[in-house]
């Protein structure tokens, strides 16, 4: 049986240094400073399609740690996001964008079956879009449409057992470069400048959150992804509050869960 430590990224030269890939929460980013942190600050040659090839990224398996080191160690994180602006992300990326090309053919369910409009223009298109895309995961979420369920739509919760089994800290999306030089600042050389020049990859978005958000749409994406809304605001609200200025300080995932 594979062990649970194997889905933890690592570094060579840091093995304390250990992430839990969510996707839509910042991976991208995170994963090309991982890169850049173990070769020698050079980037990788694709950033965008860092994601390509796994097996070029350590695991935490392979420093041989326990299971309790693991959850003594004071780098070992994953990062949520704020449900509404991880749907929308999913929406602009991989349904409407050139994202769906290299994806489950969720695009071409919801065009085939469920009336998505992709050729969607105007607010009104997009928001219908929307409802159509999260009435589709609450189904697949239970198991009753025609894929299966996917980590780039599944809750933050999902991986629950994942943050808690280890007591990850947790690091919201908003302003992760800030949080990550907090986290690493007194362990990892030259962090200022990896995470300076990582890539930051975003999903063009042809409408603004404003505009396409009506309530009934927002209370569709918070009613699916109630768990993780109460998570992520928790979050938030504790490194607003707290101010973590050292690893030490970050919350870990035994806070909150």
């Amino acid at each position: 049986m594979p062990q649970r430590s194997d889905r933890l990224f690592s570094t060579h030269a840091y093995p304390d240094l250990m992430y839990l890939v969510i996707p839509k929460c910042g991976c991208t980013f995170v994963k090309n400073m991982l890169w850049m942190i173990d070769h020698s600050g050079e980037a990788h040659v694709n950033p965008r399609r860092v994601h390509d090839d796994d097996t070029a990224f350590l695991r935490a398996t392979a420093h041989g740690k326990t299971d309790a080191e693991i959850r003594q160690s004071e780098f070992a994180f994953t990062v949520v996001r704020d449900p509404v602006e991880r749907f929308i992300s999913l929406y602009f990326d991989k349904v409407i964008g050139n994202g769906h090309r290299k994806f489950v053919p969720l695009r071409a369910v919801l065009a085939a079956d469920h009336r998505l409009n992709i050729s969607a223009a105007t607010a009104q298109e997009h928001r219908e879009n929307c409802k159509i895309l999260i009435g589709w995961i609450k189904r697949n979420l239970k198991g009753k449409s025609e894929l299966k369920p996917d980590a780039h739509w599944t809750p933050i919760l999902w991986r629950r057992d994942m943050m808690t089994h280890f007591d990850l800290k947790l690091l919201p999306l908003g302003g992760l470069d800030r949080r990550l030089k907090v986290l690493l600042g007194g362990y990892v050389p030259r962090i200022d400048e990896i995470v300076g020049s990582s890539e930051r990859y975003q999903s063009a978005r042809l409408v603004a959150r404003r505009d396409l958000l009506d309530p009934e749409l927002r209370e569709m994406i918070l009613a699916t992804y109630h768990g993780d809304t109460k998570l992520t605001s928790s979050v938030w609200d504790y490194w607003t509050e707290h101010k973590p200025q050292c690893a030490a300080e970050i919350p870990r995932a035994g806070q909150f869960l």
